[in-house]
């Protein structure tokens, strides 16, 4: 049976992956900063139709390597080996260039950036052992330069040049590698940011520009592409695959 590793489990892409895997007859290991949600995660999934052994939870913020690496020593299944690892969680926080606190710089490199590179190392020998498969979840903020996601997009750029040279050395290992890149996808957390940061009207004038429905993505379409990346053909690797409805 497959085991994949999920970041950002409870909600959004995350969950839509876990539900994806789970349909597919995987076991998913979840993480995730709040053990509420992580709860209320596993009940929905378990709604869903997954079996109550396929689902493992642990409450940890990645930004916290220490905790990460703490973490992920004790999480169960990986001894058999690691099929899949999506780096999905992150911390999208927006401010102007000139009043951008440094601790909001750091969380967000801390999580965006540092996180997924520790946990590829601490579980570069499950992936091994399973031949398996890292897919890193970006954005197209990397390149589609906006107001207020200067932080936000360099730090998916990053991740996206990470996994461009990372490839290079991991399929000489067997382990592929690859970027999916969303635009915005209609989520719990782009809930929050257009609240925050965004009127109604910012979001249908966005919106009316997407070729496809003008609409958001929806996280089960995300979810779509990160399986595909994860156990589509082997030779896909070192990629970037960019959902944003023609954005």
């Amino acid at each position: 049976m497959r085991t994949i590793l999920i970041t950002g489990g409870s909600k959004g892409i995350g969950y839509a992956v876990a539900l994806r895997a789970l349909n597919e007859g995987c076991r998913v290991v979840l993480l995730a900063r709040a053990e509420a949600g992580l709860s209320e995660a596993r009940e929905r999934l378990i709604g869903s139709g997954a079996g109550v052994g396929c689902i493992q939870t642990a409450a940890v913020d990645i930004g916290d390597i220490p905790a990460l690496t703490r973490c992920v020593g004790s999480l169960p299944w990986l001894d058999e080996g690691l099929d899949g690892l999506v780096n999905n969680a992150a911390a999208e926080i927006l401010h102007k260039v000139e009043g951008f606190p440094v601790s909001d710089i750091e969380q967000t490199f801390r999580v965006n950036c540092l996180a997924p590179i520790v946990l590829i190392q601490l579980c570069l020998p499950a992936l091994k052992k399973a031949r398996g498969s890292v897919v890193n979840v970006g954005s197209i903020s990397d390149y589609h330069a906006a107001p207020l996601y200067s932080v936000y997009g360099g730090s998916k750029a990053f991740l996206n040049a990470f996994t461009q040279h990372a490839a290079k050395e991991l399929g000489f290992e067997g382990v592929r590698i690859n970027v999916v890149s969303p635009g915005g996808t209609d989520t719990p957390l782009m809930d929050e940011i257009a609240a925050k940061h965004f009127t109604p009207e910012d979001i249908r004038k966005v919106c009316s520009t997407i070729p496809i429905e003008q609409r958001w993505g929806r996280p089960e379409e995300i979810a779509d592409a990160v399986w595909f990346a994860l156990f589509g053909p082997r030779y896909l690797h070192g990629a970037d695959l960019r959902i944003h409805g023609g954005l």
